[in-house]
């Protein structure tokens, strides 16, 4: 996953955040200062590894989501005999 994510250095992560309303506008709903590490720890991915270009702006990400099994109990009915 190849993505740009908000800078943590104050001038220009303001930047990032003043730009980011006509951005959206302009690029179709995407956010300059989004925190993209956040959102795709909290989507459930695993980050395996980040690798950052542009002193910070762009970062490529290798994830792996959480396999997810079903607990006992919750299985559909028609899985049940």
């Amino acid at each position: 996953m190849l993505e740009h994510v908000r800078i943590d250095r104050p001038v220009i992560g303001r930047l990032q955040d003043v730009f980011t309303p006509l951005w959206r506008r302009l690029a179709g709903g995407c956010r300059l200062n989004q925190r993209s590490l956040d959102t795709v720890r909290r989507a459930g991915f695993r980050i395996e590894y980040a690798r950052w270009y542009l002193r910070g702006f762009i970062v490529a990400l290798t994830v792996s989501a959480p396999i997810d099994r079903p607990e006992p109990g919750n299985q559909a009915r028609s899985d049940r005999r």
